[in-house]
């Protein structure tokens, strides 16, 4: 797992714990924009520049960047985080968030963080961060799995909390654009 990776996994770890201490809730009742915010605050510990939900057009644009007229379809998408090197005028990965029971919102942002990483000066990664919350803690574990093998992601990493509420399990993986 590359350093960007962790800091992923350490961002969606610390929003769990701050969502539970401040709600007394698992973090698969948060909204998406609580989870990006503590996410980008993990990544820019890394020396990036991280920017919440603009467009990649904007970020172009602000970067002195011209983008082709052939890059301006897919870069009027807004990614939830767009993460962008400070020394120099690339893009190294768009993450997507999203909270989810089923494959079908996944594959449709996995097939939008493909269209971007295929871009000429486009990401050079694009990841989606799923969290989810099921009964038992193995149909949890195996959704993630599944998800990952639907989508054609590679899985990073998941996690499914060890101790649930007697009934519920959450938990969350990290899927990357094979």
């Amino acid at each position: 797992m590359n350093l960007l990776e962790k800091a992923l996994v350490s961002g969606v770890m610390a929003a769990q714990r701050q969502y539970l201490e401040m709600s007394d809730w698992w973090l698969s009742a948060a909204p998406e924009s609580f989870l990006q915010i503590v996410v980008c605050q993990h990544l820019a510990k890394l020396g990036h520049y991280v920017y919440p939900d603009i467009s990649l057009k904007r970020i172009y644009e602000e970067m002195d960047q011209r983008p082709t007229p052939d890059q301006i379809r897919h870069l009027r998408k807004r990614p939830d985080i767009s993460v962008w090197y400070k020394t120099r005028l690339e893009l190294v990965a768009v993450v997507e968030i999203k909270r989810s029971w089923n494959v079908a919102p996944i594959r449709r942002d996995m097939d939008r963080l493909s269209d971007m990483t295929k871009l000429k000066g486009g990401p050079k990664s694009g990841y989606m961060i799923v969290y989810s919350e099921r009964k038992k803690k193995d149909t949890l574990s195996r959704n993630f799995i599944n998800w990952a093998e639907q989508t054609a992601g590679i899985l990073i990493h998941y996690y499914v909390a060890p101790e649930g509420d007697g009934e519920w399990y959450w938990g969350f993986c990290i899927l990357k654009v094979g």
